[in-house]
């Protein structure tokens, strides 16, 4: 009965583990949907506040909740009071440092969001019957509140006798919350272009009165055929205390649906149902034709030109461009009186290109290049107006028939003959001089800084500078890089200027600019590049002309980096056991580590084993951990995470193999035990082994009890268990109780 008991308390603390695992595995969609709840909840608050102030008793509750809204934002304190609902809930110093002037309002909304993420609705189940002792309560992941538990519903619920967990509460988390409303109307307004959604109030009780704020989500796909599977994450596009809401936004070959949530002070039930998908009446229309196609380089081999067009995506299109299509053919000049139209090519590229080189052009000839985008809907292809430019190629001219200036010579073999070619090479113009960059500022949403430069006397044979050539890109950007920070560093900017002067603009905040400047003659050639670099402020910290102020983002600090340094040894002692020494050193965190997350398990095909996996918790000083008792001949995978107020850190894992023990000794090791000893001895004799193929009867060992004498007892057991096992020669077993 003892035995059975033993084991199954053994097994315990993996079936916990295996619990927390599943409970615990963190779900950002659903975190990110109670930082939505967590706010309307904190906005519902303060239209509370706002209704018990501007109570007026002829007034009936309805019209009172309806117009609370507009209240709010007409009152001072009220607007105060939602400031810190606009953003998700980091800590409350974060949240207290975005209130202004110390509002006693604003205070206590962030009092109140840190409240409701850490005590979350519900209660915890009933403790656990089972009584587990103090070694299975350290392998269970613990936490100290709610806001600990990764999974958005769960709840830090108590143990008996050990570190709480996180936990699914009971039936009563949904205690004070607003029914679920039912599902949306929708219906296509009279002007096209806009869907208006309306819904029913919710009937609530005396439990569940007080504001309520409706929060409307819609998602989306593309096609002629509605297909759930292509269907777009949910995304908020309202908030009101209202019945009805307007999609003004809506796009014609888009399948829409929506559902309704209803938040009040103390939580939601959950959105309706979604609605029918739905599409306007009108049908799309073709994409607007591709803006800003402009000639690029010019690649000149063996007497003919290749040329780059560039462009830019439609301003307008309700579909996605799937293809673009590039047309070119001879032309005369478009002011020439004679139309010379030759043979016509053409090319397809994907819709996420916007460059193309058109090939084998013949030197000092003038070209209409055209380019339309193409969208498809089902069947259908929605073909744009077309974009054009002429463009003319450089001339290229034969020694015998012109003068021959200096250039590049190239010889062209056409059969058996060839022909020498010689590349016209006009001067090159000065460079700018005096080139300087001014102090950025914002203006009008951008941000800008003005450039200047000087352009140097030319002498007769140099040729005068027509414009000039500006581009300007980020080297680097100070400041926390978002999600679009890649994309943004390498984004080239590009302008001409025929002045002195020039005004860059779609600047970035705390980056370092360089802008590089080239003159160009009237015949197109480009002087040699003249650069510089700047600096850009801060969003807080760059100067702002006009009335427009710059929306500067609260920056949230990052969870720790990876442990650095993971190392571990083995550790095998004279009884053969294997302990690992795990160790590591402290990550770098934008906030203060409050400890270290331990994950420790077998390896199972270059995976951990979840089920018979390990955790452990510990103090921010503990930057050191050992693993007991491990298997010989297994592979473990050890896994450790900083901790901190805004969160779980990056993982740094390490893994290792246990080595092969020896066989346990099975020779006698004698313990002398004095003649003084009050308690009996045992005494085991055995004769030496006998040669290979002799026989050994059991009746050959004598076993003797004195009161003193020499102990035969293998040296590798326990002393701490029950029973003694000695092990002599052919696997003869005596055991003997120790009183």
């Amino acid at each position: 009965m003892t035995t059975d008991r033993c084991v199954h308390n053994r097994w315990l603390p993996l079936v916990w583990v295996a619990m927390v695992m599943l409970l615990t595995s963190a779900d950002p969609v659903q975190n990110r949907r109670r930082d939505v709840i967590n706010a309307a909840r904190c906005r519902v608050r303060c239209l509370q506040n706002s209704v018990h102030a501007s109570q007026n008793p002829s007034t009936s509750t309805q019209q009172m909740h309806s117009t609370s809204l507009v209240n709010c934002l007409q009152d001072a304190s009220c607007t105060e009071c939602i400031q810190p609902c606009s953003q998700p809930f980091v800590s409350l110093t974060l949240c207290l440092g975005s209130c202004k002037y110390e509002s006693e309002s604003c205070e206590e909304s962030c009092d109140f969001l840190k409240r409701i993420d850490v005590e979350r609705p519900g209660s915890c189940p009933r403790e656990i019957a089972t009584s587990l002792d103090d070694e299975s309560c350290d392998v269970v992941a613990e936490c100290e509140s709610d806001a600990d538990c990764e999974v958005a519903d769960l709840k830090c619920c108590p143990r008996r006798g050990c570190s709480p967990v996180c936990r699914r509460p009971t039936h009563d988390t949904f205690a004070g919350m607003p029914p679920v409303p039912g599902v949306p109307s929708v219906r296509e307004k009279s002007k096209g272009g806009s869907i208006e959604l309306r819904w029913d109030s919710v009937q609530q009780t005396n439990s569940t009165s007080g504001p309520v704020l409706y929060i409307v989500d819609s998602r989306w796909n593309v096609g002629q055929e509605h297909s759930a599977s292509l269907m777009t994450p949910w995304q908020q596009i309202a908030q009101t205390t209202g019945l009805t809401t307007t999609m003004r936004d809506a796009t014609p070959g888009h399948w829409y649906e929506f559902r309704v949530e209803c938040v009040n002070l103390s939580g939601s039930r959950g959105p309706s149902a979604p609605t029918q998908p739905f599409r306007l009446l009108k049908e799309p229309e073709p994409p607007g034709a591709p803006t800003n196609l402009t000639e690029g380089e010019t690649l000149i081999m063996e007497g003919k030109m290749a040329v780059t067009v560039k462009w830019m995506p439609p301003h307008t299109s309700h579909l996605r461009v799937d293809r673009y299509r590039v047309f070119w053919s001879k032309r005369s000049m478009p002011d020439s009186a004679i139309e010379d139209q030759g043979e016509e090519f053409r090319h397809v590229l994907p819709g996420n290109e916007h460059q193309f080189q058109i090939p084998s052009l013949d030197a000092d000839t003038t070209y209409l290049v055209q380019l339309q985008a193409i969208s498809y809907y089902g069947d259908y292809r929605l073909k744009s107006e077309k974009s054009s430019i002429y463009l003319t190629t450089y001339p290229l001219y034969s020694p015998r028939s012109e003068k021959r200036v200096s250039g590049a010579h190239h010889r062209v073999g056409q059969g058996h003959s060839s022909i020498s070619i010689v590349a016209v090479v006009h001067p090159t113009p000065a460079s700018v001089t005096d080139l300087a960059a001014g102090q950025a500022y914002f203006n009008n949403g951008l941000v800008k800084a003005n450039v200047s430069w000087e352009l140097p006397e030319v002498s007769e044979d140099e040729p005068e500078t027509d414009k000039v050539i500006l581009f300007w890109s980020p080297e680097v950007c100070i400041a926390a890089a978002d999600s679009s920070s890649e994309e943004g560093l390498s984004k080239l900017m590009s302008a001409s200027s025929y002045e002195k002067k020039f005004t860059l603009y779609d600047l970035r905040f705390d980056c370092r600019y360089k802008v590089r400047v080239q003159s160009v003659s009237r015949q197109g050639v480009t002087g040699h590049v003249t650069q510089t670099s700047f600096q850009t402020p801060s969003c807080g910290d760059i100067m702002v002309i006009g009335d427009v102020s710059p929306d500067c983002p609260t920056i949230v600090p990052m969870v720790p980096e990876e442990p650095p340094e993971l190392q571990h040894k083995l550790v095998i002692s004279n009884i053969n056991n294997i302990t690992a020494v795990v160790s590591w050193k402290a990550p770098l965190s934008d906030a203060p580590l409050t400890g270290y997350k331990v994950i420790w398990g077998f390896m199972d095909e270059d995976h951990l084993e979840k089920t018979s996996a390990f955790t452990r918790v510990l103090t921010k000083d503990e930057v050191s951990f050992s693993l007991s008792e491990l298997k010989e001949s297994s592979t473990y995978q050890v896994r450790v995470q900083g901790r901190s107020r805004v969160g779980d850190g990056k993982i740094s894992s390490i893994q290792f193999t246990t080595p092969v023990l020896r066989d346990p000794p099975l020779g006698p090791a004698y313990k002398q035990v004095t003649e003084s000893s009050a308690a009996p001895s045992l005494l085991a004799t055995a004769k030496p082994s006998s040669p290979m193929g002799a026989e050994d009867p059991a009746s050959d060992l004598s076993v003797q009890l004195r009161s003193s004498s020499w102990i035969p007892l293998p040296c590798w057991l326990p002393w701490r268990y029950a029973f003694v096992t000695l092990v002599f020669h052919r696997c003869h077993v005596l055991w003997f109780s120790i009183t």
